[in-house]
């Protein structure tokens, strides 16, 4: 019979879920960074499990703390950009680490 013993190791704070702000990369991207990056960068929180986007954000909300999404009206891919827009039916993903810096400089991602 196999037996499989599992070590349990001491659990370390990991740097990337940290509070600080995530400055823009040095070197600008002209291509949209993929949901891995977005993910690991800003630590999206799920408003229940499985959804992570809300329909609005609340008022007086810290923008830093918040992605604005973009759909194309032909595709299913969500392009999602700093900050919190003002168009008509976006959806907002809510983040733990907020996004330093300018909003300009930072790369859109594609979720």
């Amino acid at each position: 019979m196999l037996q499989c013993k599992f070590v349990v190791r001491p659990t370390t704070r990991n740097p990337l879920y940290t509070d600080d702000p995530v400055m823009p990369p040095a070197k600008k991207s002209a291509r949209a960074l993929p949901r891995r990056l977005f993910d690991q960068r800003f630590a999206p929180i799920p408003k229940r499990p499985h959804d992570i986007t809300h329909d609005r954000a609340p008022a007086g909300a810290d923008e830093r703390h918040w992605w604005t999404v973009v759909t194309g009206p032909l595709s299913a891919t969500w392009h999602i950009y700093p900050g919190i827009g003002h168009g008509e039916d976006e959806q907002y993903i809510q983040c733990r680490r907020p996004w330093g810096g300018n909003a300009a400089d930072h790369p859109h991602y594609v979720y």
